[in-house]
């Protein structure tokens, strides 16, 4: 090659050059051509930089052939085993781009920023331990690289070690206190810490350097639900949308907080259109689902939670969604084998075991309801001489009086009796009921069960009967399952001493004590737990023998407090005639007064928790309720004239 063509060679190289530094990666690659056809033997860097063009306009395969070319032509330049790494990395090929790192770390040892890209492709191989050696040996390189503290806290994050990433994020954003993405992932950690104060003080900054990511409203949004802060919750995702018209989480997100605040029609709305934007969606899916059960659209939900787990049959909880439902349409043998599919994909999933645990124990297991797998239940007339209720009231009798030696020699006998008479018969309500309760009163005593003398409130959460209005069963069932966690270990030294005893069973606290003191207690504290979890209970406490066996109760004890608290008409806990007459026999001071009851009104003790924490929660339970119900109504009047009253005798 002459002087003139070298000249002319070195025009359009360094013509090249210049329109890369100017952004102008097309008019860059022209020129680069045009020096590369006048040799095709040129130095390996005209190769190398008309790859670096390809790769800023993300075409990365031409870009691989061209630094192939320029390893070719030298095989020493780590630049270009870093660089198609790079174009690898940028096309998803981890493993080709971890093999270029290596060779470009072999031929310069000493650069940060392979190790630093080295770290990155095993973060996304989930390699998660070998991402944060690369990142410690960058930052021993240099020092002052944010970026390797930045993404050292990555890889801490996803190995849930909060602490460190914090101490990284830190150090990233004092190397560059305008990162907002710093910000950001800081605060994503604490909020994985449940410190969501620090957490929305981060997304805030975050915000405040870059107001257009629809990201940010959208995760401080999810914080503001957790603080009870709704309207901003609504505002920040509606922002996020705002930025972002087909961001998928922030309609998703902004319809579930609509279902929680009762707003189903746009919830729906919302959900929708998540879907529109994203079919395979499932929590959509699983969401919208939620939403049809409050609107009472069961047909609908069973649906979406079965679209739900076929586009994620490995989510656990859509299982568990699907199974309650079927609780509620009283499909128990469908329930249970929903459930089941939860618990294999989880085997320690305990909320889907004390379901299942729930409905084998009571009147709708399968060992109790025999008919229950036919399901027909065709009217009848009654016999005119029906020897099985003959019968039932003998069992009956027996069950609340006898010890367990009659028990054994007399009950057991007569529950066969009666079901030889039952089958006699064609199924009908009476028979229905009577089949259930005998088969339950043999599953208790076919085992010797544990007699117990004491006090026992039955109590039930007023939500699951439509009284008190709540929008997410599944929801109420972890609470109260929660609930239930925290009285045992509040009063856990009772409760290794078996001085009482929790059961829960559907919406239902049954709580035994051989103590009034410790009764009252309990009492109290499921009242103000239940009212912290936005849940109002209503119940009563009777005194008498009771037997039990597993999370079973039955009983004088249990009928007589079970009868009694549902005709309550207050919130909270009151003392049914034996009770009372057990508190009068043992002179215990004890706050009495006038009860409302469906039939009227009942002079009693009762539970006294009326306080100003206690009011305030509930005033601001009642702002949440449906007010267009009657039942609803009349029973906040009654409790909130308690409030009144007892408020200013403790001014006093």
């Amino acid at each position: 090659m002459d002087e003139k063509e070298r000249e002319e060679l070195n025009y359009y190289y360094n013509r090249g050059d210049t329109f890369f530094d100017l952004g102008k990666f097309e008019d860059a690659i022209q020129n680069y051509d045009k020096a590369i056809e006048l040799d095709s033997n040129v130095n390996s860097v005209y190769y190398y930089n008309r790859g670096n063009a390809y790769f800023s306009l993300g075409k990365f395969e031409e870009a691989i052939q061209d630094y192939n070319k320029a390893i070719d032509l030298n095989p020493n330049d780590d630049l270009s085993y870093s660089n198609r790494g790079n174009a690898y990395f940028s096309l998803g090929k981890f493993e080709d781009a971890i093999q270029d790192y290596n060779k470009a770390i072999d031929l310069n040892p000493n650069n940060a920023s392979y190790y630093n890209n080295r770290g990155t492709t095993f973060t996304n191989l989930e390699k998660y331990e070998d991402a944060i050696q690369d990142y410690n040996k960058t930052i021993d390189l240099n020092p002052n690289d944010n970026y390797a503290y930045f993404n050292r806290g990555a890889a801490f994050t996803y190995l849930n070690e909060y602490e460190k990433a914090i101490n990284d994020f830190n150090k990233a954003i004092d190397l560059n206190p305008n990162d907002d993405s710093a910000y950001f992932n800081r605060g994503t950690a604490f909020t994985n810490l449940s410190n969501y104060e620090k957490a929305i003080n981060d997304f805030n900054k975050a915000i405040d350097l870059n107001s257009n990511n629809a990201s940010y409203y959208n995760y401080r949004g999810t914080l503001y639900i957790n603080q009870g802060n709704y309207d901003e919750a609504v505002k920040d995702f509606s922002k996020a949308i705002e930025l972002n018209p087909i961001f998928v989480f922030g309609y998703s997100n902004l319809g579930s907080l609509y279902n929680n605040l009762n707003d189903y029609e746009k919830a729906i709305e919302n959900l929708n259109k998540a879907i529109d934007l994203d079919p395979n969606f499932s929590d959509a899916y699983n969401i919208r689902g939620i939403t049809y059960v409050n609107q009472e659209k069961f047909d609908e939900a069973v649906k979406d939670f079965s679209k739900a787990i076929e586009l994620n049959p490995n989510d656990k909880e859509y299982y568990y969604n699907l199974g309650i439902l079927y609780i509620d349409l009283n499909n128990y043998e469908k329930a249970i084998e929903t459930l089941n599919k939860a618990i294999d994909l989880d085997p320690n999933f305990s909320d889907a075991r004390n379901v299942i645990e729930i409905i084998s124990t009571t009147q709708n297991n399968k060992k109790v309801i025999k008919f229950g797998k036919n399901g027909s239940k065709q009217s009848i007339k009654e016999s005119k001489e029906p020897i099985y209720s003959i019968i039932f009231n003998q069992i009956n009798s027996l069950y609340i009086t006898a010890n367990f030696k009659k028990i054994k020699d007399e009950l057991l006998p007569k529950i066969q009796d009666f079901k030889k008479e039952s089958k006699k018969q064609k199924n009908n309500s009476e028979i229905d009921k009577l089949t259930k309760k005998v088969e339950l009163i043999e599953f208790i005593f076919k085992d010797e069960p544990q007699k117990l003398e004491g006090y026992l409130i039955f109590a039930d959460i007023l939500g699951w009967k439509g009284i008190w209005k709540k929008q997410d069963k599944k929801n109420i069932a972890s609470v109260t399952f929660l609930i239930k966690n925290i009285l045992e270990k509040e009063f856990d030294r009772e409760l290794k001493e078996k001085k009482y005893n929790i059961s829960l069973i559907s919406d239902t606290f049954i709580v035994f004590s051989k103590e009034w003191e410790l009764s009252n207690k309990v009492s109290k504290k499921l009242i103000e737990l239940c009212l912290e979890n936005d849940l109002v209970i209503r119940g009563a406490i009777s005194y008498g023998e009771c037997y039990n066996k597993d999370t079973v109760y039955v009983g004088q004890a249990v009928d007589e407090a079970a009868s009694w608290h549902d005709e309550g008409e207050e919130i909270g806990i009151f003392c049914t005639p034996s009770a009372k007459q057990e508190i009068i026999n043992n002179d215990y001071d004890l706050p009495e007064d006038f009860i409302k009851l469906k039939s009227g009104e009942i002079n009693t003790f009762f539970i006294n928790w009326y306080n100003k924490e206690t009011k305030k929660k509930f005033n601001e339970l009642f702002s949440k309720i449906d007010k267009s119900s009657i039942k609803i109504y009349l029973k906040y009047l009654n409790t909130e004239k308690k409030f009144d009253k007892y408020l200013k005798e403790e001014k006093k």
